[in-house]
């Protein structure tokens, strides 16, 4: 069992059924399609496990977020507080999938997971069910994983 290669593999798992969450409680079709391309444009690159040769540098990934932390911090202070936070995860998320893989960017990667299942719970009612049904045990998995990983 390479658990490496399976964290990998679940955490990709876990970033698409969140997007296909969000989609489905959100009327915007933007963001999914943005992040389903994302992932398949890095499958296509890297493979299931993810090379580490191929990722973006770390200065990319930094000021990335930087810059999507302010962008969803001056949407949340305009009063979209809830679509502000779902879109912000959403947007780190696509930015750490090319980001360098240690135990504590799947950590992140998980945990911004997390935060977009509670999105998605608390922004449709049509979310509980599908975090419920979908995310959790997917979630529990890569924890469970991780642990062993790391």
């Amino acid at each position: 069992m390479n658990p490496r290669a399976r964290l990998a593999g679940l955490t990709m798992i876990i970033v698409v059924l969140c997007t296909l969450g969000y989609a489905l409680v959100t009327p915007g079709i933007a963001w999914p399609v943005l992040g389903l391309v994302c992932r398949a444009l890095l499958v296509q690159l890297h493979g299931i496990a993810g090379r580490e040769t191929l990722m973006l540098p770390r200065w990319v990934v930094v000021v990335a977020a930087l810059v999507i932390v302010t962008w969803g911090v001056s949407r949340a202070m305009s009063g979209f507080k809830i679509d502000a936070l779902c879109e912000c995860v959403l947007a780190l998320m696509y930015v750490k999938i090319w980001d360098r893989r240690t135990p504590a960017d799947y950590a992140q990667l998980l945990t911004l997971s997390v935060y977009l299942a509670i999105g998605c719970t608390v922004r449709g009612d049509f979310g509980p069910v599908v975090v419920t049904v979908l995310a959790a045990p997917v979630l529990l998995m890569a924890a469970m994983l991780h642990q062993v990983y790391a």
